[in-house]
């Protein structure tokens, strides 16, 4: 048997190390390449070390969002400008186990957070542009072994519904109040009809040759075959979203889904989206969602863990149908503090307590073959202030005589 919480460690590590830029890694073993470029990122030698030693770099979707920290509003506003959705991507291979792990970047930067995490999984119910870019990623990977196209995704707005939208929109005669009540029936309708309404627009999914879409590297698969049938999907925050989307997409080849604090879909009764479009965020993800696996497709819980710290309000990891819905089990882990670490949301705090319970689980393997949510539970009452140190040892007694 294997210690759970080492493999928890180690996908919350790599979810951490998918925010660093590992575009200029050639080899997939280059080991001084892929630590500068987490150290860059994370800071910490060691952590850059830890990761560049046990893990390959098969594969990498570069965040090409130009506009970090400052940027320019006009760009950050004007997807003609900026048509960058900000995700990244990236497979990892354990140099020991041989596992794959695909672990996806979270929020980094101002398009980041007011345009996905706001205008698009809390308006629309999902972060659909950053999505297309992920289904497109898996596409490369999976026909790798030849320098082609492939079949890349992307919402088209060529339909009727759109047109009449983009019309009612830009007539010049007419109010906010009265555009917003003529396009409220027609949103409706759309959703209803099996279309994606976001972006101002109303929309359907769908497919072309992959060098119509992008002009760079991105419209060849990979020229080296890469041999994966099976992987852990990770994300931390956006993310975690994006992973448990992955594994909703891409069953067949997903085992296990970890998000930490990640973000859920919009949820049957999602109050940002009723109020400003009249429409049903839960079936506007399906339409998203169905479309892009062309055909019915749905959340496995059982293989979805969200491990989400267990202090503060964490609104992004939130689990409730008038807001956010969860698509996995939501385990809370202790964290230190609310008010460290982003609200208690970063990924450090997490890290570090996952760190810790691998080495309490060590110490009995009882706590190998006990579910998940039943040693997590136990572990997080033994966090525990010094004054409490005799009860929890007379507990540790109880558990081990038991």
């Amino acid at each position: 048997m294997t210690n759970k919480y080492d493999d928890i460690f180690n996908y919350a590590a790599l979810a951490r190390s998918s925010y660093a830029d590992l575009s200029k890694i050639r080899k997939k073993d280059d080991f001084e390449k892929i630590k500068s470029a987490i150290k860059e990122y994370d800071g910490s030698e060691k952590f850059a070390r830890q990761i560049a030693s046990k893990y390959n770099v098969l594969a990498h979707w570069k965040d090409r969002d130009p506009n970090k920290h400052p940027f320019s509003y006009d760009e950050f506003n004007d997807s003609r400008k900026n048509p960058e959705s900000g995700f990244s991507g990236t497979l990892f291979r354990d140099k020991g186990t041989q596992e794959y792990v695909m672990a996806f970047k979270g929020t980094d930067g101002p398009k980041d957070l007011w345009i996905t995490d706001v205008a698009d999984i809390v308006s629309n119910g999902a972060a659909h542009n950053q999505i297309i870019d992920m289904y497109n990623f898996w596409q490369q990977i999976k026909h790798s072994g030849q320098e082609s196209y492939y079949e890349a995704a992307y919402l088209d707005g060529n339909n009727p519904l759109n047109v009449q939208f983009k019309l009612i929109d830009s007539l010049p005669s007419l109010s906010y109040a009265a555009k917003k009540a003529a396009l409220l029936p027609l949103k409706i309708k759309a959703v209803n009809e099996g279309y994606y309404v976001a972006d101002g627009g109303i929309y359907k999914v769908a497919f072309r040759p992959s060098n119509e879409i992008y002009k760079d590297e991105r419209k060849f698969t990979y020229k080296e075959k890469i041999d994966v049938s099976k992987m852990t999907v990770a994300g931390h925050s956006l993310g975690g979203h994006l992973a448990a989307i992955f594994s909703r997409l891409f069953p067949e080849a997903t085992s296990m889904t970890y998000m930490f604090n990640g973000a859920g879909t919009g949820g049957k009764l999602s109050l940002v989206p009723a109020m400003f479009d009249g429409i049903s965020a839960n079936d506007n993800v399906n339409n998203l969602l169905d479309g892009l696996a062309k055909g019915y497709s749905n959340f496995e819980r059982d293989k979805i863990y969200n491990l989400t710290g267990d202090k503060g309000m964490n609104l992004v990891a939130i689990d409730k149908d008038w807001a956010l819905s969860q698509p996995g089990k939501q385990l809370p882990i202790f964290i230190e503090s609310k008010s460290k670490d982003t609200l208690g949301h970063g990924m450090g705090q997490v890290l570090d307590s996952s760190a810790v319970i691998s080495v309490l689980e060590s110490l009995d393997k009882r706590f190998e073959t006990m579910p998940l949510e039943d040693s997590l539970d136990f572990f997080n009452r033994c966090w525990i202030p010094a004054r409490e140190v005799p009860t929890y040892l007379e507990r540790w007694k109880t558990l081990s005589t038991s």
